[in-house]
């Protein structure tokens, strides 16, 4: 029982952080849903799962990663040569963070 409000809190206080993470990338990340995509984009699911798992088109995760690519933000990894996040979201958060000061 106290484990599992503890874990409620921690997503809790998870999901608030990507608030805050999201509001500090949002020249990156436009959409929650992007931002999902991203933290998905590990170097094994394809566009088309990840799309699945978002709720978008394989297609617009291609165009994501391929976006994201450009950006230096992934990179193509494996035989299969999906898209891999090179930092992760909090990563980049707090890179985005000491820029400011």
């Amino acid at each position: 029982m106290i484990e599992e409000k503890i874990i409620e809190k921690l997503k809790n206080i998870e999901d608030l952080l990507k608030i805050q993470v999201w509001s500090q990338l949002s020249h990156i990340f436009d959409s929650a849903e992007r931002l999902k995509a991203f933290e998905l984009t590990d170097g094994e699911k394809s566009t088309t799962e990840i799309g699945k798992e978002v709720g978008v088109t394989g297609r617009t995760i291609l165009n994501w990663s391929n976006d994201w690519e450009s950006q230096g933000l992934v990179s193509r990894e494996g035989d299969k040569k999906q898209f891999k996040r090179k930092k992760s979201y909090l990563e980049l958060y707090l890179m985005s963070l000491e820029e400011e000061n």
